[in-house]
């Protein structure tokens, strides 16, 4: 018997695509460096649905090196191979939509309404990104005489991503689809609070055989995993949805090791703004959806305001 099995606690949530515990490093699931485990949680309940191991800086490294590995062989494919493989893993997302559906519900606490207008996303963002590894495509100028001038797309090499708990496997094909359309490989931390879906992804990368070290996804806290990652010599880009604190401490990270390329997303609010001749009838529901919605915790939670 598989000691790595892991049995969600929610019968009615089980997910047969859910099997593993452990990080995903290299086309293969492992165990972490020390071998501890973290509890999940559902919110809702406060009830333990799961545990997984829980990586270190170590694990980091392994699983970076493995990424750097596997970059030539993946940067060197055709763009149609690249997006074949997006399009295959956007397909498994569509098969197993309910349950991930599901099991996003409980890790998160959200309602299973909202859990599937988000999960209704996943599959087409993967598609779009697919289709975008056909265009990608350099630039030339005449404009100065004598010259002809050339602009190449290169890809970056070992990219990272740290995702924050509220939209997990949303927030996974954000960063997975422009990487990997791009020719570049990654590795993903998830939030601690939510990486179930992670594995569950993790999972749908071997059935279609994607390369090994393309992705590869570690789960554990930001203080030893997302230092890490900010901090690593061979990560040339690095892609963070959170907090501006967490932000500050990556792009200091990031400025004193390799100057990597950063890309942030820090929140989307933005005010919602009602006017005397406005119907009511259509701007409450609106601005009660907008505030109200995934329990509040949503980047483009609006402030409203009547100018």
């Amino acid at each position: 018997m598989n000691p790595h099995i892991m049995e969600l606690q929610a019968p009615i949530y089980k997910a047969d695509f859910l099997k593993e515990d452990r990080l995903f490093i290299n086309g293969e699931f492992v165990s972490s460096n020390f071998g501890r485990k973290f509890d999940v949680t559902n919110p809702t309940t406060e009830e333990v649905i799961a545990s997984v191991y829980e990586a270190d800086s170590q694990d980091v490294d392994i699983a970076v090196q493995a990424a750097k590995v596997a970059f030539p062989a993946w940067a060197a494919l055709s763009a149609e191979t690249r997006c074949n493989y997006l399009i295959k893993l956007a397909e498994e997302v569509e098969q197993h939509v309910e349950q991930l559906t599901r099991l996003e519900a409980i890790t998160m606490g959200m309602t299973h309404a909202s859990s599937q207008i988000i999960l209704g996303l996943v599959a087409s963002y993967l598609k779009y990104y697919a289709n975008k590894a056909m265009d990608l495509a350099g630039e030339t100028s005449l404009n100065t005489p004598k010259y002809l001038n050339i602009s190449i797309r290169q890809p970056y090499s070992v990219c990272a991503g740290i995702i924050p708990w509220n939209a997990p496997l949303l927030m996974l094909v954000n960063k997975v689809g422009p990487a990997l359309a791009s020719g570049n490989t990654i590795v993903l931390k998830s939030s601690e609070k939510s990486p179930l879906s992670f594995i569950a992804f993790a999972a749908f990368c071997q059935k279609v055989n994607l390369p090994k070290g393309v992705i590869n996804i570690i789960t554990g806290f930001g203080r030893t995993c997302g230092e890490a990652l900010a901090k690593h010599m061979d990560i040339r880009k690095i892609s963070f949805t959170g907090s501006v604190a967490t932000e500050r401490a990556i792009q200091k990270a990031s400025a004193e090791s390799n100057l990597k390329d950063v890309s942030l997303e820090l929140g989307g609010k933005s005010p919602l703004l009602i006017f005397d001749d406005a119907s009511l009838e259509k701007a409450v529901p609106a601005a009660a959806f907008s505030i109200l919605y995934n329990s509040g915790h949503i980047v483009i939670h609006q402030i409203i305001t009547f100018p």
